[in-house]
């Protein structure tokens, strides 16, 4: 879940991320194999991946009410299946739901994911940039690249271990950005959550803040997703 954690006030959720785990994936039926090795390999079953979700979504009707994200390939978005699972989407979440594109399937063609942008957009989907670290964040232009939302991560060797002289770099280009569309993931500690509220981050994703949530006795049925 994705929520707003503000000083000591309890985690406000906004939405869902719903996702395969590819390590579970491999377990079951690439036992031993690295699927993450072979690039090509990965990128087509992701491709597969997007579909069997989506045939998943659109065989129980779509019908939560709770707003959740996809992160989806580019071609996936603009193929038929993408349309199919659009026409099935609930009342209650147009304009709720977020689709998160990863960077390099952006770069990898500029022309198709502006094209995807577009449909988006006047379809009332948001869009996150997805697999952004400190590091490559200044490359991408939010205004320009038409992003709701920036999915930074915490990674080792990342943030958490990051110059006192870089902070005000990394908090400036958060600034930048807007603190309301950038969101700090994978989020394992305290230490996290502490060192992103340093630097101006109000959005936060991972077990951490999974954990915040029950012990603010906030029960995944009594949620309640403010509207972002």
């Amino acid at each position: 879940t994705v929520c707003t954690l503000i000083d000591d006030n309890k985690p406000q959720p906004l939405f869902e991320e719903i996702f395969i785990s590819i390590n579970a994936l491999e377990e079951i039926v690439t036992p031993g194999t690295d699927i993450n090795a072979n690039p090509w390999l990965f990128q087509y079953l992701t491709h597969t991946l997007d579909y069997r979700l989506m045939h998943m979504l659109i065989r129980d009707g779509v019908s939560s009410a709770r707003p959740f994200s996809l992160n989806l390939n580019v071609n996936t978005i603009l193929s038929p299946e993408f349309a199919k699972f659009e026409s099935v989407i609930t009342p209650q979440l147009k304009g709720r739901l977020v689709i998160e594109v990863n960077k390099v399937d952006i770069i990898s063609d500029m022309s198709s994911y502006l094209f995807a942008k577009d449909y988006l957009h006047d379809h009332g989907f948001r869009i996150c940039l997805d697999g952004v670290t400190h590091h490559t964040m200044p490359f991408f232009d939010r205004d320009k690249l038409g992003f709701d939302l920036v999915k930074l991560y915490w990674t080792p060797n990342g943030l958490d271990i990051i110059l006192p002289g870089m902070a005000a770099d990394v908090r400036n280009h958060i600034m930048d950005i807007g603190q309301a569309h950038v969101i700090l993931c994978r989020c394992d500690d305290e230490i996290a959550i502490q060192t992103g509220q340093n630097l101006g981050i109000v959005m936060f994703q991972g077990h951490e803040v999974d954990e915040m949530m029950t012990k603010a006795g906030i029960t995944h049925e009594e949620r309640f997703y403010s509207k972002f």
